[in-house]
C-alpha cells in the first residue's frame, strides 16, 4: 500500500472515530436535555399543585403593568370573583378606596426591594366585604418577564379578636379606675388632715395611697400590653435622670417592703448621665421588677 493510500485510510478511520464520538456526545446531550425537560415539567407540576391547593390566596402580577395574570382558587374564593374576572385587574382595583394610595405605595416599594411583608392591608370582595389581610410578596422572573407573587392571608378573625380584647381591656380598666378614684380622693382628704390623726392612722392612710398607686401602675401595665399587642404602644423617649427614677420607683413599694420586714435599699450614683428612654414605661418596668423581688423574697424568720 503506497503512502497516499495509507494516509487516506488513516484519515477515514480518524473521521469515523470523531463522528462516532460526536454522535455519542449528541446522544448524551439529547438524553440530558430530555432529563432536564422532565425535571422542569415535574417542578412546574409541583409548583402548580402548590399554587392550586395553597390555603393562602395567591396572585401573580405583571410587575411592569401591575395587572393580575393568574390567581389561585383560594383568592378567588376569598374575593368572590371568577378567574376571568380577576385576570387583568390591578392590585389597587381590589382594595377599598381609602387604601388605594397605600396599595400603590406598597407596590412601588416592593418593586425596589423585590420582597416585602405588609400587615395592615385590606382587600374588597366582589360583594363589598372588607377583608383584612397580611401579605408576603416577592419579585422574580419568568420567561424574561418580571413577576410579582403576592400571598394573602385572611386575618379578619384575628383583627376582630384584637378589637374585642382592646374593648375588654378598656372596660376592665374603667371599672377598676372608678372605685379607685373614690378611694384615692378620700385618702387625699385624710392625708390633708394628717396633723389631726394619730401616727397609726396616718400610716394606714399612707398605705392606702401607696396601694392605690400600685393598682394604678397595674392598670397602666394592662393598657400597655394591650397597646403593644395591637402595635399602638407609643414610646416617648426623653432625657431621664435614672437615679431619680429608681428612687421614685423604690418609694412606691416601700409599704410592701415594710409589711414583709425585709431589707431594701436603692443605691444609684448621683452623677449618672441622663438616659434617652420613656420615663413612664421605664419606671413601670423597674417597679414591676422591684415588686416581683419583694413578692418572692421570704419574710424574716422572726416576723410575727
Amino acid at each position: 500500500m503506497d503512502a497516499n493510500k495509507k494516509a487516506r485510510v488513516e484519515d477515514d478511520e480518524r473521521f469515523r472515530q470523531e463522528a462516532a464520538a460526536m454522535n455519542q456526545k449528541l446522544m448524551l446531550s439529547v438524553v440530558r436535555q430530555h432529563e432536564l425537560m422532565e425535571a422542569l415539567s415535574a417542578s412546574e407540576l409541583r409548583y402548580r399543585r402548590f399554587f392550586e391547593s395553597a390555603n393562602d390566596g395567591i396572585l401573580l402580577l405583571d410587575a411592569d403593568k401591575g395587572t393580575v395574570y393568574d390567581a389561585n382558587p383560594s383568592i378567588i374564593k376569598m374575593l368572590g370573583y371568577s378567574h376571568e374576572e380577576m385576570t387583568g385587574k390591578r392590585l389597587w382595583d381590589i382594595v377599598p378606596a381609602k387604601n388605594v394610595k397605600t396599595a400603590k405605595v406598597a407596590f412601588k416599594d416592593l418593586l425596589q426591594k423585590e420582597a416585602g411583608r405588609y400587615d395592615n392591608l385590606s382587600l374588597e370582595a366582589s360583594d363589598g366585604r372588607i377583608i383584612e389581610v397580611e401579605v408576603i410578596s416577592s419579585v422574580y422572573e419568568i420567561d424574561r418577564t418580571r413577576v410579582i407573587q403576592c400571598n394573602f392571608r385572611d386575618i379578619s378573625e384575628r383583627k376582630a379578636l384584637e378589637k374585642q380584647k382592646a374593648e375588654f381591656y378598656a372596660m376592665v380598666t374603667h371599672d377598676i379606675r372608678s372605685p379607685l378614684t373614690v378611694i384615692s380622693g378620700y385618702s387625699d382628704i385624710l392625708k390633708s388632715k394628717a396633723d389631726k390623726l394619730d401616727a397609726e392612722t396616718n400610716q394606714a392612710v399612707t398605705s392606702i395611697i401607696n396601694s392605690g398607686l400600685n393598682i394604678e401602675s397595674l392598670i397602666e401595665n394592662f393598657l400597655s400590653i394591650s397597646k403593644a399587642e395591637t402595635g399602638k404602644l407609643v414610646v416617648n423617649a426623653a432625657p431621664t435622670n435614672m437615679a431619680e427614677l429608681l428612687q421614685e420607683a423604690g418609694s412606691t413599694i416601700e409599704q410592701s417592703v415594710r409589711l414583709k420586714d425585709i431589707d431594701f435599699k436603692i443605691e444609684a450614683a448621683g452623677d449618672l448621665p441622663k438616659a434617652m428612654v420613656d420615663p413612664n414605661l421605664t419606671e413601670r418596668a423597674v417597679m414591676n421588677l422591684l415588686q416581683n423581688a419583694v413578692n418572692y423574697t421570704p419574710r424574716r424568720e422572726n416576723h410575727p
